[in-house]
């Protein structure tokens, strides 16, 4: 949670994440669901004043792949739309979704295990990307009105996020171009800088949020070592993006941002890394992933 002394503005925001929903079956409904029970729980027995304000649905609500290849569906129906329904079948989630807003962005598992773009095109990899889309707005995000972007900002108890699509928007890399290619796409990234750009005019107290499914940092030590750049390749976070993630450093120091936050999923980890930034002569900023 957040709070932030601010005469006539919402002082706090108490956020829920979660990602990464493991695809349980008959026998192991019970455990499989049991987080979204406690969240559930937790927002019925607290006041007002402790209410959680928004769930961040953080990528990976359903499994698409839930064997990995090994033995998964193979019609569109039973790979894409069977999911979804055992997902909101769940009495669990349902009690969660009824009780506060949520938000979702999808992740790699809505398509296939770390989908990303191939160098030539291929039918039935496109096409998983066509139809984990589809599904995603169908169940998650529903229609997206004209002339607006797949990935919105939007405010929330006067706390601004960015929603960042890390997953279908990046670009083809290999071990040659790993070094220069960008995980958010150009119209995406011109987007983010507008948005950081508009922050910077913000109360510099108040906390600022980049939703991102892929995880910031910490950057992985395989994606790292050695120093050599084509390693890069290994992750499939950030760290698989080095001029993206050096971008968004860079901005933070250019625009002398403070208390932003990279909130994300996918790595089955919890954790807060600190991000400091600072040029020689100059007080450090710092930011924050979690």
């Amino acid at each position: 949670m957040v709070r932030v002394p601010k005469a006539g503005r919402p002082d706090r925001l108490r956020i829920a994440m979660a990602s990464c929903q493991y695809p349980p079956g008959i026998i192991d409904h019970e455990p499989g669901f049991h987080s979204y029970h406690r969240l559930a729980k937790h927002i019925g027995e607290n006041t007002q004043e402790n209410r959680i304000d928004l769930v961040l649905l953080l990528g990976d609500q359903v499994y698409v792949d839930p064997t990995a290849g090994l033995a998964d569906p193979g019609s569109p129906e039973e790979r894409f739309l069977f999911p979804y329904q055992n997902w909101y079948r769940s009495r669990e989630v349902r009690n969660v979704l009824r009780q506060v807003p949520a938000y979702m962005v999808m992740d790699d598992h809505e398509v296939a295990d770390n989908w990303e773009p191939l160098r030539a095109p291929d039918r039935k990899h496109d096409e998983a990307l066509a139809l984990g889309l589809k599904y995603y707005l169908n169940f998650q995000r529903g229609p997206l009105p004209p002339g607006k972007s797949f990935t919105p900002d939007f405010v929330h108890n006067g706390f601004h996020f960015f929603v960042a699509d890390t997953r279908t928007k990046r670009e083809h890399r290999d071990a040659v171009n790993v070094g220069n290619s960008n995980l958010l796409g150009t119209q995406q990234s011109a987007e983010l800088d507008a948005w950081l750009q508009a922050r910077a005019t913000d109360d510099p107290a108040r906390p600022k949020f980049i939703v991102s499914p892929a995880m910031f940092a910490p950057r992985l030590r395989k994606a790292m070592q050695g120093g050599k750049t084509a390693n890069a390749i290994h992750g499939d976070g950030w760290d698989g993006y080095p001029a993206s993630f050096l971008h968004i450093v860079r901005k933070v120091h250019d625009l002398k941002l403070q208390n932003l936050y990279m909130l994300s999923g996918d790595a089955h980890l919890c954790c807060k890394a600190t991000i400091t930034v600072q040029a020689d002569g100059q007080a450090p900023l710092h930011f924050w992933s979690v």
